[in-house]
């Protein structure tokens, strides 16, 4: 099976399986990652990134990741706190392990955890996997403090809410064609950025913080479950 192959077979079958656990494929361009699915957790979002092996064709693995939106990709030079992204290895036992990971994954002091081609059973396997390990993910100490009190997190959660609003007042629609948003998301995104963090004005950034805006808009819209108050945006300087 090619990669290309392994890649389509992968995606139908965890398409089928993870709704069965509350989680929803999250639209929008999934990059870096094979696929994305998501649930909104006390007014925050918490993304299952499904990824597959660089160096394997017929290998994947998942992360959970937990923010004020959909995304961790902050700034240069700000951090998140620890424990808002982490893969499901991190989270098994050494019973686990030698229950729903191959062989080689069993070993004293290995946290990664990747299953090996896309049989049922390896699926099934990888669903219990995802059920374990979502409220350890979720338990770990202050975790939702720690995301609310982060300065990078606020920030960026900020200017989301400013492309949010400036989107809205032009009654843009949330329409999504071949994982591609309206440009509307990406030109006020790019002035959003221009007048606030000018230093961060690249095409990567700006594309990365319009396509969050679209699904903080699309799915904290719909569920009307957010918690989180708007932030005020400040305009950040530079550091020295």
């Amino acid at each position: 099976m090619s990669r290309r192959e392994f890649r389509r077979a992968l995606l139908l079958q965890v398409g089928d399986l993870l709704p069965r656990t509350g989680f929803t494929k999250l639209l929008g361009s999934p990059a870096p990652f094979a696929a994305l699915y998501y649930k909104i957790w006390k007014g925050l979002a918490m993304v299952l990134c499904v990824e597959i092996s660089w160096h394997y064709d017929d290998r994947f693995t998942a992360s959970f990741g937990l923010s004020r939106t959909f995304t961790w990709s902050f700034p240069p030079k700000c951090s998140p706190p620890t424990g808002v992204y982490e893969r499901l290895g991190h989270f098994l036992t050494t019973a686990e392990r030698r229950r729903i990971l191959s062989a080689g994954f069993w070993g004293d002091g290995i946290k990664d955890a990747w299953w090996i081609g896309c049989k049922s059973e390896t699926l099934q396997a990888f669903l219990e996997a995802v059920r374990l390990c979502e409220p350890r993910f979720l338990n770990q100490p202050a975790l939702r403090d720690g995301i609310l009190a982060c300065e990078a997190i606020s920030h960026h959660a900020a200017m989301v809410d400013a492309i949010v609003q400036r989107v809205e007042r032009n009654e843009v629609n949330l329409t999504i064609t071949r994982n591609t948003i309206p440009s509307a998301w990406q030109h006020a995104a790019e002035e959003v950025v221009r007048e606030k963090r000018p230093e961060y004005l690249k095409q990567q950034y700006v594309a990365g913080l319009a396509l969050d805006a679209w699904r903080v808009a699309k799915y904290f819209g719909e569920t009307g479950t957010s918690e989180i108050p708007p932030t005020k945006v400040d305009v950040i300087r530079p550091e020295e």
